[in-house]
Order: structure tokens, then sequence, then C-alpha cells
């Protein structure tokens, strides 16, 4: 055995093919990470704030009938898009004022147009726009953030105190629900505040200053929703919400950057399986999906056959040669990936380790970083074998490599489409389906997937089953084809 798997090694690696392929593959990890390291992403200007996008909606303000009562809150959205960008855009890209000009303006400038175009109320007018006059003063007087954060802060803080007095007071269930929940929004306002000015957090784009926008907006967002029986839908939010509050709590208590989201050395190499498994699909196919079809097309079959080895053998070496093709790939383009990035951003970031979020005990762990791609290879392995075995089969069966190779990328390329359609027809047999099966990146650190009728043992399970199925199928047919006539 042990020979012929070293001989269909040798056959393999004797293809120009698979350097070829592994050269442009490896060409591409390059161009993206020294693309990724030379561009700042943070100067490109957002689509949103570009004159292309007011350019459009002043035009679109045309369109609009103010005499015609169901227009005139389209009217009043785009007028406000409008305001919105002309005012934050009087400030530098970089700027904390722009910072905070998004942050703050959207709804005074709403509230304005509001009341000039719907409700018509003057001194509901007139008080706005005294509100945004008095935010554009401070963003043009005060030199320094801390002052504006400093102002902020004192607000909040005479408004917990007030809510707290006010809930000292006998109120009815619904009015008190509404203050709590309003006391709380303050409070986390509060400590952002609070951690900005302790900390010395600018409004600078900084990992610390993400972390402080993320854990606000995430916190304020838990407090609508309902605990007490939440829907399937209602309960996912909720995690994604819980996930997100104490990733920033970590990042905020340990002024560590475990954020992914940054280009740096550390956080491509954590995400590669994920972004680039492709590549092993590929490569992989391309072997399996010709490796038993070339002996029939070229002849050399016969040749094959006549040597003192079982048929079943001949084929198990062929199968497990394969499965050493998609380590190999995997194992090069892991190194290739993890030198070229270490060249690209620096090795540095590869010390620090993997922060994840662990959905069962609700907690941040930490996991080494190698220990971290190799889960989420395992993860996805299921789906990489049974693409590996069907092209295998495809191959092994109609002995075709062409035809192998494109309904196993047709198969990967549509799994999503397939997904979704089984996801909104809400079948629970159709759970057991391979493409539904085949990858179990969601159950990792105890997620739960998105689908409520997928199961992690009936996932495995299933996984090995059509992978048994399609084994049998290929030797059955490889023990009783005809190579008479070839």
């Amino acid at each position: 055995m042990i020979k012929l798997i070293s001989n269909e090694l040798k056959k393999v690696f004797h293809k120009k093919s698979i350097y070829i392929t592994l050269g442009i593959f490896i060409a591409i990890l390059a161009l993206l990470n020294i693309v990724s390291s030379r561009i700042d992403f943070s100067d490109i200007e957002d689509y949103q704030f570009g004159e292309e996008n007011v350019q459009y909606l002043t035009s679109s303000l045309n369109d609009y009938n103010l005499d015609n009562y169901e227009e005139v809150d389209s009217y009043i959205s785009t007028k406000t898009e409008i305001d919105y960008i002309n005012f934050v855009n009087n400030y530098d890209n970089s700027s904390w004022q722009r910072k905070i000009a998004m942050e703050k303006s959207h709804e005074i400038i709403y509230n304005i147009n509001r009341a000039k175009y719907n409700t018509k109320d003057n001194d509901l007018l007139a008080t706005y726009e005294a509100e945004l006059e008095n935010l554009k003063l401070k963003l043009e007087n005060d030199d320094d953030w801390r002052i504006f954060v400093s102002e902020e802060k004192a607000v909040y803080e005479s408004k917990i105190t007030d809510i707290k007095k006010e809930l000292t007071n006998n109120l009815d269930k619904s009015s008190k629900e509404n203050l709590e929940k309003e006391l709380k929004t303050s409070e986390i306002h509060l400590y952002v505040l609070k951690y900005r000015l302790d900390n010395d957090v600018s409004y600078d784009n900084s990992y610390l200053d993400t972390a402080l926008i993320e854990y606000e907006s995430s916190n304020i967002a838990l407090l609508q929703i309902n605990k007490e029986n939440m829907s399937k839908e209602e309960e996912e939010s909720y995690n994604v919400l819980k996930k997100s509050i104490t990733t920033q709590e970590y990042i905020l208590e340990n002024k560590a950057d475990i954020s992914t989201d940054s280009y740096n050395a550390r956080n491509i190499f954590m995400t590669f399986i994920g972004d680039n498994y492709i590549f092993f699909i590929i490569l992989t196919v391309m072997i399996a999906g010709g490796i038993v079809a070339e002996e029939f097309s070229k002849g050399t079959i016969k040749m094959l056959l006549i040597r003192p080895y079982r048929r079943w053998k001949i084929l198990l070496s062929k199968y497990i040669t394969c499965f050493l093709i998609l380590l190999f790939t995997i194992g090069v383009l892991l190194l290739a990936q993890y030198i070229i990035g270490g060249f690209a951003f620096g090795f540095e970031s590869y010390s620090v380790p993997a922060i994840v979020y662990n959905y069962g005990s609700k907690s941040m762990v930490e996991v080494s970083l190698m220990k971290h791609i190799l889960l989420n290879l395992v993860a996805i392995l299921p789906m990489l074998i049974l693409l590996l075995t069907l092209a295998f089969t495809i191959s092994t069966i109609f002995t075709s490599s062409s035809l192998a190779i494109a309904l196993t990328f047709l198969t990967t390329f549509f799994s999503s489409v397939v997904n979704m359609m089984i996801i909104r027809s809400k079948i629970k047999i159709l759970s057991l389906f391979p493409t539904m099966v085949w990858d179990l990146t969601e159950f990792l650190y105890g997620g739960t997937p998105s689908y409520e009728y997928m199961k992690l043992n009936n996932c495995i399970i299933m996984s090995i089953v059509y992978l048994l199925i399609m084994v049998f199928v290929s030797f059955f047919v490889f023990k009783h084809k005809n190579v008479k006539n070839i």
C-alpha cells in the first residue's frame, strides 16, 4: 500500500499544474497582504459623505410633492441626509469634531426638518435650530475634546440625579419602566464619557475609541430587547449583542486590541482558513477529479490493473493520495501566509494569542493562535473531505475529469443558495442535506447554529454517512468496471 501511495504521489508531483496553481495562490496572497499593508483604509472617503451622493440626494428632492402628505416624510428623510452630510463635512476626516458631529447632529437636523415641513411648529423649530447652533459653537470653540466630554459628562450626571429622584415618586408601571430604561441609557453614556477622560481616549479611530462606540451602541440596543418570551430572531440578536458587549469590555479592561477587523499579520492569519478555504478546494478537486479519470483517458489503467494488487487497494491508494494533497495544500498555504504576512506587517503580532468569545460560558477565553487555526480547520474539514470525495466518486464512475471538477465546483458555488432555500423552507428533514451539515464553524466555542434544526451530532453523523455512501459507490463501480475496450 505504501508503495502504491508513493507512486501516486510521484505522478501528482510530476504535474506542472500543481506548481503553477500553488504559485498563483501564493502570488494572490502576497498581493493581498502588500496591498492591505500599504493602504490606509481610514483615508478612503465614505460614499455616504461624498459629493456624488449629495448631488444624487439633492436631485431626488425634486421628485417629492410637499403638498402630498404621504411624500412629506420621504422628503424630510432625504433633506435630513443632505443637511447632515453638509454639516459633518465642515470638519476634517481625522478631527474629533467630525466624530462628534456624526454622532450628535443627525437627530437634531431631523427634528429641525420635521418641525419645518411636517408639524410646522415655529417654536420647536427655533428650539432645535438653537440646539444645532449650540453644538456648532462647541465644536468650533473648544480646542480640546476633553472640554466637550466634560460638559457632556456633567449633563448626564445631572440627568441621572434627576431620574433617580423622580423614581422615588409613586409612578405607574409603564412610567417607571421607561424611566429605568432612560436611567440605564444615561449610565451607559456616562460610563463611556468617564472612560474617555480617565484613559485619555480621544475620538481618533483608535481601537479603544472603536471599542467605546461599539460598547455604547450594543448596550443601548440590548435595552430595547424584551428578554421575556424572545423569538428565535430576537434570541440571535441578543446573543450577538452580548458577544459584542463582552468583547468590548475585554478590550477596555485589558487595553488589548483583539479585534480581527484591523489589518495585521495576526488577524489575517487568524481568519485565513475561513477566508481562503476555496484555495484548498480548487487544488484538491483538480487532483481528486482527475486521479482516476486520467488513467482511463490515457489508457494506463490496464497497466495499473495487471500489477499484483487488488483493485480496492489501487483505488484506496489514490483516495489516500488525494487526502495527502489536501493536507499538503493547507500546510503550504498556511506557511506562505505566515511568512508573507510577517514580512508585510511584521512578525510581532503573532505573539498575541487569539481572544475569542465562548458562547457557553458567555466570557472571553484565551486560545493559542495555532490552536484557534486548527479548530477552524477541523470545523470545515467535513466540507473539504466531502467535496474531495464527490470529485473522486464522479471521476471513478464517469471516468471524466472535466465532469468531476465541474460538478464539484458547481456544488461548492451553489451550496450557499441551496442552504438559504432550505432555511427559508423550515422543513426539518432538509437540515440533514449535505451542504447543511458539512460546515461546523457555527458550533465552535459553544456556538449555536442560525438554523434551529441543526445539531452537532446530526451534522457529524450525516457527514460520515454521506462519505461512506460515496466511498462505497466508488469502490463498487471500480471493482466491476470493464476495462477490456479501453
